[in-house]
């Protein structure tokens, strides 16, 4: 199906946002939001991205990034009226159907938007939240604590143990030894063994001749 083509699009997109390429990351993003519609609001998660993490950010740079993923996010609608004549792709009327803020304004019934946004949550915020729950309770738990460690910028995972392959905190602890001299992985601290482990065979030999 289409998911794993969105998926491959998806880490195109991230990878090349890490790499500093905004304009290839937008490539990428506007392509996945032609596989899959809901993708359309990915250009905004890559600008957002670019704005904070990219320095120095000049006013042209942060304007043709804004451009750039502008049009991104329209490129999906662009094709969808060319190919269907219809501006939102047909999967829109088969899964919202004529309920919903969107389907209010098209009719440019705007009365109805403020009674959708105020009911709309009791009636399926609640159960996409237990239904995530029932899924994955410790992603939806920790969640929070992620998300804020990225907005504090902080590098490495909110786990309480560190990732696969991370010996940061094993290199923290040989220094520490270093630095005490007596670490048993240093050349200070196997010395300082080896004279101690040395001294108490003489110290034996000695006290069973007497």
């Amino acid at each position: 199906m289409e998911t794993s083509l969105a998926t491959t699009l998806v880490l195109g997109a991230i990878l090349t946002a890490l790499d500093g390429r905004t304009g290839a990351s937008l490539g990428f993003a506007a392509a996945a939001g032609m596989v899959r519609p809901e993708l359309a609001l990915l250009p905004t998660f890559v600008l957002t991205d670019s704005l904070l993490r990219i320095r120095p950010l000049s006013k042209t740079g942060a304007l043709g990034s804004t451009l750039g993923a502008a049009g991104a996010s329209m490129a999906p609608f662009l094709l969808n009226r060319i190919l269907t004549g219809l501006w939102l792709p047909g999967s829109f009327q088969a899964k919202v159907g004529r309920h919903g803020v969107l389907a209010a304004l098209i009719d440019g019934r705007t009365d109805l938007v403020p009674g959708i946004v105020v009911s709309n949550p009791s009636l399926y915020l609640v159960p996409l939240l237990a239904a995530l729950l029932r899924d994955n309770g410790a992603l939806l738990l920790l969640a929070p604590v992620g998300f804020r460690r990225f907005l504090a910028r902080r590098p490495g995972t909110h786990l309480p143990w560190p990732p696969a392959g991370d010996t940061r905190r094993h290199r923290g602890a040989l220094r520490l030894g270093d630095l005490e001299g007596h670490g048993p992985l240093c050349d200070g601290g196997e010395k300082h063994h080896r004279n101690g482990a040395s001294a108490r065979r003489s110290i034996a030999s000695t006290s069973t001749t007497t």
